[in-house]
């Protein structure tokens, strides 16, 4: 008789088991998700005094992912404010979505000025693209025709990287958030009317 082996993505019967598709709109979870896993993956490093140079391929890997998400919620979710079509840009290029994103939330709150997050993301976006185009830079060794992966870079450290990207982190899930809140009052204005 052939045991059963379960399926890796099947419930279990212990407090391990993880809730998927649990809201409406799970983008918030993907976004934080990967965001926390840098974090904690940092927290190791720094209290283990270990992994430094194998775990910040994965580190950097799910910062950049957490950020494009974020980025490409904002463009989700401010499309639909605006009454415009399409959702967001299936690429991976910061470079390309930032500007889009950030067009967005300018024509959700015209005549305000831009806020000064603007210009720190406009700089960080690009440092991170001219390293990490187009999220594959942190995902592989080599690149196509054999290219090798970060040339050029010798040493990345992983608590600067982290001081660099939280606010910004913070301050793109508070876009998301107003973005969504409006969109919530508009829905229920058309629905009233």
């Amino acid at each position: 008789m052939k045991s059963k082996i379960p399926s890796p993505f099947a419930a279990g019967s212990d407090h391990t088991n993880a809730c998927l598709n649990y809201m409406h709109d799970m983008s918030y979870g993907y976004s934080e998700g990967y965001r926390l896993a840098a974090e904690l993956l940092i927290n190791h490093v720094e209290s283990e005094n270990q992994n430094h140079d194998t775990l910040v391929y994965p580190i950097c890997f799910l910062y950049r992912h957490a950020l494009e998400l974020q980025i490409k919620n904002i463009i989700r979710i401010g499309r639909k404010l605006l009454d415009k079509q399409g959702g967001h840009p299936s690429h991976h290029k910061l470079s390309d979505l930032w500007p889009l994103a950030k067009g967005l939330l300018r024509e959700a709150e015209p005549n305000q000025p831009d806020p000064p997050e603007f210009s720190r993301i406009d700089k960080f976006i690009k440092q991170f693209a001219d390293v990490d185009y187009d999220a594959q830079e942190f995902r592989y060794p080599t690149k196509v025709k054999g290219r090798k992966s970060l040339e050029g870079i010798t040493h990345i450290s992983l608590t600067t990287l982290r001081a660099n990207i939280e606010p910004l982190a913070s301050f793109l899930w508070g876009c998301e958030a107003w973005l969504s809140e409006m969109l919530q009052f508009k829905n229920e204005v058309e629905r009233e009317f």
